[in-house]
């Protein structure tokens, strides 16, 4: 049940990115371009503010991917458990 509750937080820090960034970029003007151009408020969202606002969200997941696999590989090594930390640290210390 702890990876459910740790799942549903980092969800919601990405829904809180998602629509800090969505919000930030329909106020720009190429979006007021696009809405007196005539386009329909679904192809503004999708087209002009999801694609845009997405930058920001990519960072963030690839931080949050970062810690996850940081996390992998001490909780492998603490524990001795094989899994990908320890193939990762295999790798590393071949390459070294």
């Amino acid at each position: 049940m702890p990876h459910c509750h740790w799942a549903c937080f980092q969800g919601a820090i990405i829904a809180r990115y998602v629509r800090s960034a969505v919000l930030d970029v329909l106020g720009q003007d190429y979006v007021r371009t696009a809405r007196a151009k005539g386009l329909r408020p679904a192809q503004v969202l999708i087209r002009h503010g999801l694609r845009n606002a997405s930058i920001p969200v990519v960072t963030v997941l690839g931080l949050q991917l970062a810690y996850l696999l940081v996390g992998t590989i001490v909780v492998e090594q603490v524990f001795v458990i094989p899994g990908l930390g320890s193939l990762l640290v295999s790798s590393v210390e071949i390459v070294t």
